[in-house]
């Protein structure tokens, strides 16, 4: 292995994810929501590891994926995943769980490894890929979120002071990581923003953008938001 892919992900449970979709769609179907985005990352990610060239010795795949989950205690949903690594994420802040899945690969070896959560269903294998060729030459690989986040966050380990001192879920992470890049003297490479499924402005937009997208994956993603919504 050359490189990992961690999902941050949760247990698609009512009244635990998406929850400010919740006053317009109920929390069954915010679940719901989240899930059909999950299952749409995690092809996203499966093509990039089955897309990814081989190691130096052409014999093993260059981009491992790991599945980060919570509740920590609630490890048998994700044990399905046939190819995935499951690790529970600690508790904490954003960070904190970003800072424990980093831990956990790092055991397996000193690896840049590439983060992203199930919020931005427009990530395509692409990205992941370029984010690992980015890290060839850099510290950190960020894709922002158009709401001042961002979408995916790649990584040596010897980086992980990006996960320290920001103000998670705030218009303002990106730039706090920029700075906190600046401070330690880390090379940072960005890419073109996309954007977070968060509020119910952000689902509508995206489905206006899924019903002009050529990609099949996207199709049968727009398929199930709708029948979910309807």
């Amino acid at each position: 292995m050359t490189a990992a892919v961690c999902l941050m992900a949760k247990k698609p449970a009512a009244g635990r994810v998406k929850t400010r979709l919740i006053p317009q769609f109920g929390s069954q179907r915010a679940a719901d929501l989240y899930a059909a985005m999950l299952s749409c990352v995690r092809e996203v990610i499966e093509t990039a590891c089955a897309a990814a060239p081989a190691d130096g010795s052409g014999a093993t795949p260059s981009l491992r994926p790991f599945i980060a989950y919570d509740p920590p205690s609630d490890r048998a949903p994700w044990e399905t995943w046939s190819g995935w690594t499951p690790i529970p994420q600690k508790p904490g802040d954003l960070g904190s769980r970003l800072m424990g899945a980093l831990e956990s690969i790092e055991k397996i070896g000193p690896v840049p490894v590439v983060f992203l959560g199930a919020d931005c269903p427009e990530i395509n294998p692409h990205h992941i890929i370029e984010a690992i060729q980015i890290l060839k030459q850099a510290d950190v690989a960020m894709r922002p979120s158009l709401d001042g986040g961002y979408v995916s966050i790649g990584l040596w380990p010897r980086a992980r002071a990006i996960f320290q001192g920001i103000n998670w879920g705030t218009s303002v992470v990106a730039a706090q990581t920029r700075e906190v890049c600046r401070q330690y003297g880390l090379t940072l490479s960005e890419s073109a923003p996309l954007s977070d499924i968060d509020e119910p402005n952000d689902l509508d937009a995206l489905l206006v953008r899924l019903a002009q997208s050529e990609d099949i994956k996207l199709q049968r993603l727009r398929v199930d938001l709708m029948s979910i919504i309807a």
